[in-house]
């Protein structure tokens, strides 16, 4: 069983050899997909005193995800305020209020014309990630730049997408839909109660918050 398998995985190389094979042997996960890093930092105070206290908080977390690069990202800083202090005798003041901000960045799963992930599963192995010169383009891509029109290029390093010589699909590079196909986001919410107190005689209190 082995010799014959031996055999028949000589027999395909000699096929593709005969086809212009350059021997690329892509792992597309390898190249699509690292080790994702994730780091969050945090402080708080608090005190107080006979006429009151507070709490207050800061956090920052950092997740880069699996995906490489910049594609797969979210940061975020949150901020926590909460506190009440007694004026006087009949007034009392106090204060919860949370505010943060964060970007995010993802790859949309599905779109028209497919996603990303879906090329990336599909992609066959002997083509290269990257092309660095036109004399690797495949037909499809020479005649596109024989037409004047723009072949995609990586801006982190100035190379054109590697393309599959068995589709003319210009979507076919999991590379060019990952920075294609990329959606970012901000938010930035704030939420807070303010309220205040007020004990004019004794057995009766009004508290009113906005």
């Amino acid at each position: 069983i082995q010799h014959k398998i031996d055999n028949g995985i000589s027999d395909i190389r000699e096929i593709l050899e005969a086809n212009g094979y350059d021997g690329t042997d892509t792992d597309w996960q390898d190249v699509m997909y690292g080790n994702g890093f994730a780091h969050q930092h945090g402080i708080s105070l608090q005190g107080g005193n006979s006429k009151g206290g507070f709490y207050a908080a800061v956090n920052y977390l950092d997740n880069n995800g699996i995906v490489k690069g910049s594609s797969d990202t979210h940061r975020r800083i949150a901020a926590q305020v909460n506190g009440d202090y007694k004026v006087t005798d009949w007034l009392q003041l106090g204060i919860n209020t949370s505010l943060s901000s964060q970007d995010i960045s993802y790859i949309q799963q599905q779109q028209m014309y497919g996603s990303a992930f879906k090329s990336l599963l599909n992609m066959d192995p002997v083509t290269k990630p990257y092309f660095s010169t036109i004399d690797e383009f495949t037909p499809e891509m020479l005649q596109e730049y024989n037409e004047g029109k723009d072949i995609p290029k990586d801006p982190s390093n100035g190379l054109y997408y590697g393309r599959s010589l068995y589709t003319n699909d210009f979507f076919s590079s999991p590379l060019l839909q990952k920075d294609t196909q990329r959606t970012d986001g901000q938010n930035q919410d704030i939420n807070g109660v303010i309220s205040a107190k007020v004990t004019p005689f004794k057995g009766f209190a009004f508290t009113a918050r906005f």
